[in-house]
């Protein structure tokens, strides 16, 4: 049985958007390795963690253990377990955690820019969230159809 995967709330919101752009191609591999790993087991345990965390491990911004933005990361990590209604030491399967990240912020656009508009990642995230919305508004219409 796998260990649980120590996960930064905010990380649970970007994996929700990663196509493969990062700081460097050796945080994209580690970063996309771990995204592979959760949606090809969903029900592991995800342990939500303060500081750095797995993907942390990978990042140019990781001085030791430390994050180089941790002020940003951490305000980032506080909005996510606001609007989740999670707490920092929370274990819950990736699939529930998914469910509330999809359901909270995945499905708003307002509420996603409430968050974390000011990181330089945003432009990448709102162009999936847009992308994500439209295919999911072309399935509800093709459902509707059906009927």
């Amino acid at each position: 049985m796998k260990k649980n995967l120590m996960l930064c709330p905010h990380h649970a919101l970007c994996l929700q958007f990663f196509i493969g752009k990062g700081y460097g191609d050796d945080f994209v591999a580690g970063m996309a390795e771990i995204q592979r790993a959760l949606w090809e087991h969903e029900d592991r345990t995800v342990l939500l963690v303060a500081g750095t965390d797995q993907i942390c491990a990978r990042c140019p911004n990781n001085r030791a253990g430390v994050c180089e933005a941790a002020e940003k990361s951490d305000r980032y990590d506080q909005k996510c377990l606001h609007v989740f209604g999670l707490k920092t030491g929370q274990s819950l399967s990736w699939r529930n955690l998914i469910q509330i990240v999809k359901r909270t912020a995945v499905l708003s656009p307002r509420v996603r820019a409430s968050i974390c508009s000011d990181c330089g990642w945003d432009s990448v995230c709102r162009k999936q969230q847009a992308k994500l919305l439209a295919a999911m508004s072309v399935s509800m219409e093709t459902e509707k159809h059906r009927r």
